[in-house]
């Protein structure tokens, strides 16, 4: 038997598929209205429909992979140390009003140095803090200098945010949380 929260976050993992199949259905259909109204209009599209279907099922084939930052995110927080939201997002840096925007709003992602901090607070590995990052839509950059101090000390397991903070004010960077 599914304990709650699996179940919970299989429900959770089914509506957003559901959800993104909409969407593309409704820019699928954006698109060929598009190209009807624009034989009416004089406007003329260089794409045509087998391309649009064909990067149709690109879309669906990657995002088939991908799981919503929310969800990855509430994953993480119910696997770790944390016995409740409001101790992780205190030890994260985050407010309340912030933390709940991120966890109600469906759409809504954070910047990328919270979410790093996010990473860092819930001692994530290398791997899944690529996962997280790229759910958020981000990813390490090699020639940032704060890109590169965090997924140092998320390599080295060096995950206190004050260390890590300090070691990018060390090398002219701004802090993760001000």
């Amino acid at each position: 038997m599914l304990r709650t929260e699996n179940r919970l976050e299989l429900e959770t993992l089914y509506e957003a598929t559901a959800r993104e199949e909409a969407e593309l259905k409704a820019i699928r259909m954006q698109a060929f209205n598009a190209s009807d109204a624009s034989s009416a209009t004089g406007v003329r599209y260089s794409l045509d429909h087998s391309t649009l279907d064909s990067l149709q099922d690109r879309i669906q084939y990657v995002m088939k992979g991908m799981i919503p930052f929310k969800t990855l995110l509430s994953s993480h927080i119910t696997k770790s140390r944390f016995r409740s939201d409001p101790e992780f997002y205190h030890k994260c840096g985050i407010s309340r009003q912030h933390f709940s925007k991120i966890m109600g709003r469906e759409l809504y992602i954070p910047k990328k140095k919270t979410v790093m901090a996010m990473a860092l607070t819930l001692r994530l590995s290398l791997e899944d803090t690529k996962e997280l990052l790229a759910s958020a839509g981000f990813t390490f950059v090699k020639s940032d200098k704060t890109d590169i101090v965090v997924h140092y000390c998320i390599e080295h397991q060096l995950y206190d945010l004050d260390d890590v903070n300090e070691a990018l004010v060390i090398f002219n960077e701004k802090p993760l949380l001000e």
